[in-house]
């Protein structure tokens, strides 16, 4: 559960993080995100999604058109997107931290 939580942290927002790069021509960012979304895809058993990151990933690397970037983020997106929610639903809520009240 704890991988799953770390997941859903720290990748929801990879495509957005991926955009951003890309449209700062920060080529390097862009394509580690990629890459360690592709890591993590795996790490977690989302084979459609690790296959969609390495696509992006390897588009990334070779410079491809704009708009088959664009296409290829919105593939990872979209299956990104319904995996997060599904996770973020099914996964244990942290418990509130105690604020300081004396135990029963």
């Amino acid at each position: 559960a704890k991988v799953l939580a770390t997941f859903v942290a720290l990748q929801a927002e990879a495509p957005t993080r991926i955009a951003a790069a890309l449209a700062a021509a920060d080529w390097a960012t862009a394509e580690r995100e990629a890459h360690t979304l592709k890591g993590v895809a795996a790490q977690i058993g989302a084979s459609q999604l690790r296959d969609l990151a390495e696509q992006l990933e390897l588009a990334i690397r070779d410079r491809e058109p704009e708009a088959r970037l664009d296409a290829r983020r919105t593939a990872v997106a979209d299956v990104l997107q319904p995996l997060i929610d599904a996770l973020a639903e099914r996964l244990p809520r942290a418990a509130p931290e105690d604020q300081g009240r004396p135990p029963l």
